[in-house]
């Protein structure tokens, strides 16, 4: 995602070179053993099940200004009237 491509090739033997000489070898190495078992999670569908609005309760309906499903009344708000 960068618009510059790089000049120079950075090799994997420098890179760990500079965090072990940065962090040390045992923070290093912890941190490699810790992400060989670290779980993966997969995306998240949130957006995917929100994109329906039946499945939202009647108070997140008022909240984001749509009706409830039980058929009630629209809600007013008086002091939205005096803007008018």
């Amino acid at each position: 995602m960068n618009a510059h491509p790089v000049k120079t090739p950075i090799s994997l033997h420098d890179t760990v070179e500079e965090l072990v000489a940065n962090f040390g070898a045992t923070k290093v190495l912890f941190e490699i053993a810790a992400r060989r078992f670290r779980k993966i999670h997969p995306p998240d569908n949130a957006r995917a099940a929100l994109s329906s609005f039946d499945s939202l309760s009647d108070h997140m309906r008022k909240d984001i200004g749509l009706l409830p499903k039980s058929g009630g009344k629209p809600h007013f708000d008086p002091l939205m009237l005096k803007r008018f």
